[in-house]
């Protein structure tokens, strides 16, 4: 078992200036903040291992501050066994998107000292590949899917906001019939009451949906889900003292800077075990922190599923960009192959 000696931790903060505003429904922003982490370990490794810290305002329970506090917290020289117990157990305390940059930073450091992928360190065997959802953005949504679906786009993805919905409603009615055969995804930010949901559930399972994404904040205990079109969870994951029903929906949507690297491998276990779909996104975050993605969800070894990690504007730079638009062609992404990270 490789054994890490980290004597040395460095984090930089970074501003990101975007072409056009990202964000979690209401709180968008064109400056997204992440904190690179840089760890040095004694031994075999040719570069630091990296990891990225990027909670998302107005979608993550912790902030930049917390995690650049608690990880130059940190007791260091940092010494411990290089298994997965042990660095999440090591990490638990940390907020989650400090964890998921500590954890991947030590998976980076693994994975050089050993020859192998971070993936392969998660899981001994993992997807050949993966297939990409795309995300639809503009306000011509029809004329976007179109192009989306003419490049080769198999799933697609629109959120939705409630002063829109009639309209946008309408348009992927459009969709539907000009496209019978695209995925189509809806995520509604949990920004409907259960009973206005209930109203327009009907219209929604017409649309032949792949699946509703938090469609409410209520509790998806209640209600009469026989009536609901596919539902998936995602913030609900995570909210405080949240009862989440598994048996009531087809899918989860993860991500590393809410659940932490470790924590998300061991949701998708409960809900493969509950037997669910798992789908893994990027939450905006830097090209580190999307290669973390891409390297659990090729752990999780489904080449059928889409998953929500298709080039972005974060990621466009630093370091692991050049790796990561390696992977990424189009609506799919490649295993990666290099040591660890790969960045």
């Amino acid at each position: 078992m490789t054994t890490l000696a980290v004597d040395r931790i460095e984090l930089e903060r970074v501003d990101v200036a975007l072409p056009t505003a990202v964000g979690a429904g209401a709180h968008r922003t064109t400056t997204r903040a992440l904190l690179r982490l840089r760890a040095w370990a004694s031994g075999r490794q040719r570069r630091p291992g990296l990891g990225e810290a990027s909670p998302l305002p107005g979608y993550s329970s912790d902030s930049l501050d917390e995690c650049a506090a608690a990880l130059r917290a940190l007791p260091l020289p940092l010494v411990l066994d290089a298994d997965l117990a042990t660095i999440a157990r090591f990490a638990s305390s940390l907020p989650p998107a400090a964890r998921a940059a500590l954890e991947c930073a030590l998976l980076d450091l693994v994975g050089q000292a050993e020859g192998r992928p971070l993936w392969e360190i998660l899981r001994s065997r993992g997807a050949t590949g993966l297939r990409l959802s795309r995300a639809l953005v503009s306000d011509d949504l029809v004329s976007e899917a179109d192009a989306a679906i003419r490049s080769g786009a198999a799933t697609l993805k629109r959120k939705i906001a409630p002063r829109a919905l009639e309209r946008e409603l309408h348009e992927l009615a459009v969709v539907r019939r000009v496209h019978p055969d695209v995925a189509l995804r809806v995520d509604l930010n949990r920004s409907l009451s259960r009973a206005e949901f209930d109203t327009v559930a009907p219209r929604l399972r017409a649309l032949a949906l792949d699946f509703v994404e938090e469609p409410f904040a209520e509790s998806i205990e209640d209600g009469d889900a026989r009536a609901w079109p596919p539902i998936a969870l995602d913030e609900s994951l995570a909210a405080p003292g949240a009862a989440v029903a598994l048996d009531r929906v087809c899918a989860v949507v993860l991500k590393p800077t809410r659940d932490g690297l470790l924590g998300a491998l061991g949701r998708a276990d409960a809900a493969r075990r509950a037997g669910l779909r798992v789908v893994v996104t990027h939450t905006w975050e830097g090209a580190i922190g999307h290669l973390a993605a891409i390297h659990l969800a090729i752990a999780l070894g489904d080449a059928h599923e889409a998953h929500g990690l298709g080039l972005q504007p974060v990621s466009a730079g630093g370091p692991g960009s050049e790796a990561l638009h390696e992977l990424v062609v189009g609506h799919a992404c490649a295993r990666p192959h290099r040591p660890g990270l790969g960045a």
